[in-house]
């Protein structure tokens, strides 16, 4: 039987198939070695920026949570230093951020008791979550099991059992859940504002502190709220078609010495002329994620 040859212009059509074909894995070859290099790049400017960020919040002076005239201080001067801040917020609402930041962190973190921190919060207007709504959202059920080994009691009052997590949570791995101090350098406190409408309703990003400590690339947490404020951002928007809030954030350092970035979230209540707290974000300066295992959080 004879063998048949193949054309010659079906070798050339192979030739030119082959020679696309290896351009092509050259060019797919190409891109991800690049596409690696970036990735490794960006990565190193994290590592990078995470080592400036660590170095510098170590070398922060800093005041006791607690120390409601500095605290107020604080606040004042960062939202002085920041003109959109200052332009964006009318007069008795400066000097309101500075003072409604300086007694609720005097209150829950200064040193009084967990008892007069409820106290506080109920004469400040504040209202307190219902039982089932903390054990659905804000893993109350788990939160008392691994604290106290047993569930939660049915006959415990609201008060006390506040008290009780919130003592307990303090003095959980050396206090690594308690707010101690706040960094008191210069731009340790930063102040920022913005009116949220119907066309864009998200809250503003705090941007980075010293060192871009809200940069870091880490978790973020929020902490777990047992009070609610009587008014919403939702409420404002219906009724005012606006919302004015304001994020306070600055450098806290915990019970075991551990310093985070830390951002309180509020909302301006047109009516009252006055803030509402509504959360507390509290980050992670060190590699890894927060999860509901093992939170990094502030009971308030």
């Amino acid at each position: 039987m004879k063998t048949r040859s193949v054309p010659l212009v079906s070798r050339r059509r192979l030739a030119v198939i082959a020679m696309i074909v290896a351009c092509g894995v050259g060019v797919a070859w190409w891109s991800f070695s690049h596409a690696r290099c970036e990735i490794g790049r960006e990565k190193l400017e994290l590592r990078q920026r995470f080592a400036r960020a660590r170095d510098t919040i170590r070398l922060m002076e800093v005041v006791p949570a607690g120390a409601s005239t500095e605290v107020d201080r604080l606040v004042r001067s960062a939202i002085a230093s920041d003109s959109i801040a200052s332009d964006a917020l009318p007069a008795d609402a400066r000097e309101r951020l500075a003072t409604d930041v300086s007694r609720f962190l005097g209150a829950r973190f200064g040193d009084g008791s967990a008892d007069e921190y409820i106290r506080w919060r109920r004469e400040a207007g504040y209202l307190p979550r219902e039982i089932e709504d903390l054990r659905q959202n804000w893993f109350l059920d788990q939160t008392y099991e691994f604290l106290f080994h047993e569930p939660v009691p049915d006959d415990v009052p609201w008060n006390e059992l506040h008290a009780r997590v919130v003592a307990a949570m303090d003095r959980l791995t050396h206090g690594e859940h308690r707010l101690d101090r706040i960094a008191s350098a210069p731009g340790a406190v930063a102040v920022v504002v913005k009116r949220l409408t119907r066309a864009d309703p998200s809250w503003p990003p705090v941007g980075a502190l010293p060192g871009e400590l809200l940069d870091t690339g880490n978790a973020i947490a929020t902490s777990q709220s047992w009070w609610t404020a009587p008014i919403d951002v939702e409420d404002l928007l219906e009724r005012n078609g606006e919302a004015l809030v304001a994020q306070v954030a600055f450098v806290g350092e915990f019970g075991n010495g551990a310093r985070r970035p830390i951002s309180l979230s509020h909302v301006w209540d047109p009516d009252r002329r006055r803030w509402w707290l509504v959360a507390i974000h509290v980050g992670v300066t060190r590699r890894g994620t927060a999860t509901t295992s093992n939170p990094i959080r502030l009971e308030f």
